[in-house]
């Protein structure tokens, strides 16, 4: 899912396990109780993303923007 545009959704419960989110915009985007073991992050927007009780074991988060996030 590089590049994709995930702004404002609603990811609560969703399993991201191994998933490549790289480039990805997911401001505004709530991800709260998501499951993101081992998910790459290079170059993410997590801008104002709601990232509380999301699992995140493993991931890779190379540069991403995560000022702002909750």
């Amino acid at each position: 899912m590089a590049h994709a545009d995930l702004r404002d959704a609603i990811l609560g419960s969703a399993k991201l396990r191994g998933a490549a989110l790289d480039n990805a915009r997911l401001s505004n985007t709530s991800l709260s109780g998501a499951a993101a073991n081992g998910t790459t992050f290079t170059d993410t927007d997590f801008r104002g993303a709601d990232l509380s009780r999301a699992c995140f074991v493993d991931a890779d988060f190379r540069r991403a923007r995560l000022r702002e996030a909750v």
